[in-house]
């Protein structure tokens, strides 16, 4: 997927060459996430054949949700920034003191899907679905309108838009058109839109992440996978074979957890991202170290304290050291292979992965000091809680 428009059929009534030109302005997250709350209802929509013979209408609030919710994931757990000007992570921070989100575990090491908390809240607070609702529900048909609104004042677009759209809606030049009710402000749908979201879904939802993906990378200019850590994945990746590699090393030296100092058991093995995976998104060896199963639940998305990184350096270095000599050859060059990329170091010599037992050491030492710790300080900045070590076990005999 690049940046061009969509490659569509343009239909004689509809404008689809407009819609794609939704984006050429765009100076905050709204439209990316009002686009995509409206694929996502027509998506949802039901009996067909009906609702592609009269016009349905969608209130802005629904809409307004389904927005918070395709940004709580970046804002709320990946702590990415959405730029000075956007005001979604307002509306989110505020959302998130209320007494609703009590008990809610944000510094978690899996996500909370906050649905229908933020439901029931914006159903309280109807100024967040106004102020959401104020631009980008007109904003998004300004190109449908380029010649009409030439010249206007900004202040006075919204009320001529909701004009033009009026008076074009029954020619489906527009997809929907504005109602603003007693209870609330309602978007109605043309019937031939919503076939027409429906049908190319797909690509129209490829189309609109990435130029969402490019607007965030601009606002996180220096932070690592952003799009990995934008959008929620179904499903995180089974980690059978870094537990398997960690069994290995447990059966040839004495592992113990960097944070706690005590022996890891097999059966209590469980594998901790050290920066958390809400803010690398990813699961490269490099960045995962065994624990017991109740730190790596304490510990959560919290940063550790940076001296951890010298033990986490400790530890990889004499496991790769350890596992040199059981490992096939080429199975161990594979294990090193993240490791060279992601610390960006010279672990290959001219005669492929020679480096002795102490240069090797040496070197995951020096990568992991010069790649690990920025990226603590990085992730400080962007808000993740630091500085985590565990408690300590209460003296004996206390609960």
């Amino acid at each position: 997927m690049t940046g061009a428009a969509p490659l569509l059929p343009e239909s004689s009534a509809l404008r689809t060459t407009d819609l794609a030109r939704i984006f050429d302005s765009t100076t905050n997250s709204y439209k990316y996430l009002f686009f995509q709350a409206l694929l996502d209802h027509a998506a949802m929509l039901d009996d067909v054949r009906r609702m592609c013979e009269s016009p349905r209408s969608v209130s802005f609030q629904e809409l307004a949700a389904r927005m918070l919710e395709l940004a709580w994931y970046p804002a709320a757990f990946s702590n990415l920034s959405f730029g000075r000007q956007d005001q979604i992570t307002d509306c989110i921070r505020e959302l998130r003191s209320s007494p609703e989100f009590a008990g809610y575990e944000f510094e978690g090491a899996t996500y909370e899907d906050p649905r229908q908390r933020l439901r029931r809240l914006l159903e309280q607070r109807p100024r967040i679905t106004a102020e959401l609702g104020r631009f980008v529900p007109y904003r998004l048909l300004s190109p449908f309108f380029d010649k009409e609104l030439h010249g206007l004042r900004d202040q006075d677009k919204n009320d001529r838009i909701c004009e033009f759209a009026d008076a074009e809606f029954g020619s489906g030049r527009v997809p929907y058109r504005l109602y603003h009710r007693a209870h609330g402000d309602e978007l109605l749908l043309h019937p031939a839109w919503i076939g027409y979201l429906r049908e190319h879904g797909p690509i129209l939802q490829g189309w609109v992440r990435w130029h969402w993906c490019q607007y965030m990378l601009r606002r996180n200019p220096s932070t690592p996978n952003v799009a990995g850590r934008l959008f929620r994945r179904a499903e995180r990746e089974s980690l059978g074979s870094e537990k398997h590699f960690w069994r290995q090393v447990c059966a040839c030296m004495d592992v113990r957890c960097i944070y706690t100092d005590r022996p890891i058991e097999d059966g209590d093995l469980s594998l901790d991202h050290f920066l958390p995976w809400a803010f690398v998104g990813h699961d490269e060896p490099w960045n995962l170290v065994p624990v017991a199963r109740e730190v790596n639940s304490a510990k959560g998305k919290r940063l550790p304290h940076k001296r951890f990184v010298s033990h986490l350096a400790h530890l990889h270095g004499e496991a790769l050291v350890a596992t040199r000599s059981t490992m096939n050859g080429r199975a161990w060059e594979k294990r090193v292979e993240p490791y060279r990329v992601g610390l960006q170091v010279p672990l290959a010599t001219d005669h492929g992965y020679g480096l002795s037992d102490s240069a090797l050491r040496v070197e995951i030492q020096e990568g992991y000091i010069r790649t690990v710790r920025p990226l603590l300080q990085l992730a400080a900045g962007q808000g993740f809680a630091e500085g985590w070590t565990p408690r300590p076990p209460p003296p004996s005999g206390e609960p």
